[in-house]
């Protein structure tokens, strides 16, 4: 069977150059005509572009609020349910409660013949400063003293002196003290609870005005009562510095 052969002649060999041709034979009105439909439509485009770039971020932000919002909800959530199990601690235990009211009883028996007059308690006294190694976290006004003269033997003769020889001193103290424009101390400032104020307290401090020297203190007791039924109690110390007393919390 005999091979197919084509003929190249001068009609197919315009054929191949046509489109080169025809591309040659644009004028220059053509090429800007045609060069500025291309810069349309490079502009439609990136226009069409940073449209969908922008509402895709529209779409992103609005999404992301509604997770700020949820997260929102959840910590507002989490927040309310640590705020119910405080106050259910606290009514479990009412250490936790905040303070709003205090009472501190103190009875001591000091060995003195060196006292100043009177013994009654109009010769009220201060204040029971409770405190840090900062200051003072409450101080309890005294509402009532009782002093009297007391006749105790003699350490050394085992003696009973005829002239008294100690002072017995009952106090008690209070807060509020309901006076208008009262300091605040830390307590009220920061509506402490109990447990808080174990956490600070190195100690309290009271003054025995009758004694001016340092005198023996033959016993004492020294107890608060906060809220009406917390007790908290403090170490009386076995001398006096110059008429003031400072007492030790006892470890509960």
């Amino acid at each position: 069977m005999p091979k197919r052969t084509v003929k190249i002649t001068k009609g197919n060999n315009n054929k191949k150059g046509r489109g080169i041709v025809w591309m040659l034979s644009w004028s220059a009105d053509d090429v800007y005509f045609w060069a500025n439909w291309g810069l349309a439509g490079s502009l439609i485009f990136g226009v069409a572009l940073t449209i969908a770039v922008i509402v895709s971020g529209n779409i992103k932000e609005a999404a992301l609020k509604r997770e700020l919002a949820a997260s929102s909800e959840r910590t507002a959530g989490l927040e309310k349910e640590a705020a119910d199990a405080r106050l259910e601690l606290a009514r479990i235990n009412p250490i936790n409660l905040p303070i709003k009211s205090m009472i501190a009883e103190v009875y001591i028996v000091i060995r003195s013949d060196d006292f100043r007059e009177p013994f009654f308690p109009a010769t009220m006294g201060g204040d029971f400063a409770i405190s840090d190694r900062d200051g003072v976290l409450i101080a309890l006004r005294c509402k009532n003293r009782d002093c009297m003269p007391t006749f105790l033997t003699d350490p050394i003769t085992k003696a009973t002196l005829q002239k008294a020889n100690a002072l017995t001193v009952s106090m008690t103290f209070s807060w509020p003290a309901g006076t208008p424009f009262a300091f605040r101390y830390w307590v009220d400032r920061n509506n402490a609870s109990l447990a808080e104020l174990d956490k600070r307290v190195i100690g309290a401090m009271f003054d025995v005005p009758e004694i001016s020297n340092n005198s023996e203190i033959v016993s004492g007791v020294c107890v608060v009562t906060i809220n009406g039924t917390l007790q908290r109690r403090f170490e009386i110390p076995k001398m006096t510095l110059a008429g003031t007393v400072t007492c030790l919390p006892i470890n509960q």
